[in-house]
């Protein structure tokens, strides 16, 4: 086998496709989570994208646990969230927060209202995946020319001397 025929089977088996690219880059997960880049040897790029998009899912599940668990204990202690009346029963035989949380009790600067926790914590989800969505959004036009300077460095590794 002469070296341009090793270089041709080496490129085949080795190049990427436009079609594969965007079915990775469509696919929700796999898009929003950089696939698409990994899969187009642009790891640096997919692993930021990545992080980004686990940050987000992250924050989503976070943010509406803090919110969904301070609403409960709120109607819990017979108090108004988000208008949701508490029982007038639990009202009554509610104890001061102090003495359900164990440990030195924290002064009004010290805080931290869960309310306002959860909102930002859904807050830096919400600007995480607007980020990456964008991002997969632009890559849409990017990627035929991602695919072909993947293929142009390939055909290069191929013809610089690969030995099979």
């Amino acid at each position: 086998m002469d070296k341009n025929t090793k270089a041709a089977i080496y490129f085949t088996a080795r190049r990427r496709d436009v079609g594969v690219a965007y079915l990775l880059a469509l696919t929700v997960f796999l898009g929003l989570f950089g696939a698409h880049r990994f899969y187009l040897g642009r790891n640096g790029t997919a692993i930021i994208m990545l992080i980004l998009s686990l940050i987000g899912t992250g924050f989503l599940f976070a943010g509406f646990m803090v919110l969904g668990l301070t609403v409960l204990g709120l109607t819990a202690l017979g108090l108004t969230a988000f208008g949701i009346e508490g029982s007038d029963q639990a009202a009554s035989e509610s104890t001061a927060p102090e003495s359900i949380v164990p440990g030195p009790a924290l002064s009004d600067s010290m805080a931290v209202d869960p309310v306002n926790f959860g909102l930002v914590v859904i807050a830096v989800m919400i600007i995480c995946l607007i980020t990456t969505t964008v991002w997969l959004v632009i890559d849409m036009f990017l990627i035929p020319g991602m695919v072909r300077a993947c293929n142009r460095a390939l055909m290069q590794e191929a013809q610089g001397g690969i030995t099979l």
